[in-house]
């Protein structure tokens, strides 16, 4: 997985084994019973490539397990905060030797990168530093159905909220002064409620552009 993810993730490959590369990626499930074979440099790209590629039933998958190894398996043992190993402390064992065994970890805590971007939808581009422009692209997947949550930027605080109800979508979001964003809302926006002006639909999402200020979107999904 490690190798597939690394390789998709940064680009190197030749564009002709690019599809090959990502059937190899998922196909690598297998051997380890669907579970995550990965380390500190290839965790968050391979869960960033699955959503990407379009596998992000499997990225909630593997955040919400409970099976070794898994961050839900940590959390399970006591952890309330993200280890540096998998097998820090392993049920029948005990704890891991205390050499390298850090309780408080970015590696595999880079996770939460990936939900800010994907659960809470907050992206920032490349092309607006210090997020004077950004997208907002929330992703309901597993067994959620609510998110909440706020990113401090330089240009000011971004939350957002969602709730997933019935065939409705809620996504409640906050706007800093002097920036905008582009915003993807799942499903079909309910324009009775609030209309943006012009803004077109595509690959499931209502696509349009927002300036500051607070907003609540509902769509139906």
């Amino acid at each position: 997985q490690s190798c597939y993810a690394l390789a998709l993730h940064y680009g190197i490959y030749p564009d002709e084994l690019e599809a090959k590369i990502e059937k190899r990626m998922i196909d690598k499930f297998i051997p380890y019973d669907g579970r995550m074979n990965t380390g500190f440099h290839s965790t968050l790209p391979l869960m960033k490539e699955l959503v990407k590629r379009g596998y992000s039933e499997k990225a909630f998958q593997l955040l919400e397990t409970t099976d070794f190894p898994s961050w839900g398996y940590s959390i399970e043992q006591g952890a309330t905060s993200i280890w540096e190993r998998w097998d820090g402390y392993v049920k029948g064992r005990g704890m891991q030797g205390a050499g390298m065994n850090s309780f408080n970890h970015y590696a595999f805590g880079a996770v939460g990168e990936w939900m800010y971007m994907n659960i809470l939808g907050i992206q920032p581009l490349k092309e607006f530093p210090g997020f004077t422009h950004f997208i907002l692209k929330p992703l309901p997947g597993g067994t959620l159905t609510w998110a909440e949550g706020s990113y401090h930027s330089i240009s000011g605080n971004i939350e957002t909220k969602w709730k997933k109800e019935n065939k409705t979508f809620e996504y409640t979001i906050s706007i800093p002064a002097n920036t905008s964003a582009t915003v993807y809302l799942p499903g079909k926006l309910i324009k009775d409620h609030f209309d943006p002006g012009e803004y077109r639909f595509e690959e499931g999402h209502s696509i349009f552009e927002l300036s500051s200020g607070k907003y609540v979107l509902i769509s139906e999904i």
